[in-house]
């Protein structure tokens, strides 16, 4: 579909997937996931005018790093680096699911980098009782 790129900073390389032309927008899979589970929607953005990021979380696809010790600092500064690098901020950041929280953790730690997050199936980790037997009936 689009162009592979490749970040590198320290002892850690970053692919990422590129598509389109404009606004950046960043997706960001869930824990253990490929960044190829965007690719319709990749092609949807980009179609509509944007430009589209899917940097691969470490040990994902051609992306490595240390991987002991990761906390979502580390792994919003990947993004960081990689909006940085490739000169694609402000971009609003798209997490899925785990995602959602290195999107946010991103925009908190630089807002400068992010116009705006977008939270796509984020869960609590704790539901009300009340809620859950709501959901059951």
């Amino acid at each position: 579909m689009g162009d592979n790129q490749t970040v590198r900073f320290g002892d850690v390389r970053m692919e990422v997937l590129v598509d389109g032309a404009g606004p950046t927008v960043v997706l960001l899979p869930s824990l253990g996931r490929d960044s190829l589970d965007f690719d319709p929607v990749a092609h949807d953005l980009a179609a509509a005018g944007f430009r589209v990021l899917r940097p691969q979380p470490r040990g994902i696809g051609a992306s490595t790093g240390p991987m002991d010790g990761l906390d979502l600092h580390d792994l919003a500064r990947d993004v960081a680096e990689v909006l940085e690098r490739l000169d694609a901020a402000p971009a609003v950041v798209a997490g899925h699911a785990f995602g959602h929280y290195v999107a946010r953790v991103l925009a908190a730690d630089r807002p400068d980098l992010v116009r705006g997050v977008a939270v796509l199936a984020a869960g609590a980790r704790r539901f009300p009782g009340s809620l859950t037997a709501r959901v059951a009936r």
